[in-house]
């Protein structure tokens, strides 16, 4: 291997980071404008390694070794399709209140086929448990708007990103970044949650919900 490819491929070792932990829209500055053009850089290591190379050079993705995570913290390092379950999960149990509450047919019908009628039930025992997660901050106007304009699920993705990134608030910049570039290139989209939780119970709420994905 040439020395100046033994170095790439040392450097994407060290960062610990994978194309395949980072969501596409991350990769359009990169030159990288669709599926179709992915699949092609994807179908050779070399490939591979110069996307993942420019990813790290382009965002400047800190490396640190993933020991030093704190053990609360483990769930950050798997994949993206997990890592957009748990904060689905989390923003429907945060939200659970406002699923109960959501007595009319047409209301009911959407929240049971987007996220199944299961799912919610569940959410809504939970709610009513003593031990419930309390997230301060969520409001009932903007809950019911996302779901009267279908866009119900992108919200509470949105509402369980936002807490994730609270529970890594006093994570290192790697961990945090490993949450950020799993998901779509659009923190602006953030901004207006400006949400509050006891930091032990999300911990506790995150570590169950983990272990039950």
């Amino acid at each position: 291997m040439p020395a100046c490819e033994s170095q790439s491929h040392q450097l994407v070792e060290a960062h610990r980071h994978s194309l395949d932990h980072v969501d596409n829209s991350w990769l359009l500055p990169l030159g990288v404008s669709d599926d179709a053009s992915l699949a092609a850089i994807l179908s050779s290591r070399r490939g591979r390694r110069s996307l993942t190379l420019s990813l790290i050079e382009h965002y400047r993705l800190p490396s640190v070794p993933s020991e030093g995570l704190a053990p609360s913290h483990h769930w950050v390092l798997r994949g993206t399709t997990f890592l957009r379950a748990l904060a689905l999960r989390l923003g429907l149990l945060a939200s659970a209140d406002f699923v109960r509450t959501s007595v009319t047919r047409e209301a009911l019908a959407a929240l049971h086929r987007t996220l199944g009628a299961a799912a919610c039930g569940q959410a809504v025992e939970a709610c009513i448990a003593p031990d419930a997660i309390q997230v301060h901050g969520l409001t009932r106007a903007t809950f019911d708007a996302a779901l009267q304009t279908g866009n119900i699920e992108p919200f509470l993705v949105r509402v369980g990103r936002r807490l994730l990134e609270l529970a890594l608030f006093d994570a290192d910049d790697f961990a945090r970044q490993r949450l950020r570039y799993a998901f779509e290139a659009d923190s602006e989209k953030l901004a207006h949650f400006k949400l509050s939780v006891d930091n032990a119970q999300l911990s506790d709420t995150i570590a169950t919900l983990a272990g039950e994905l």
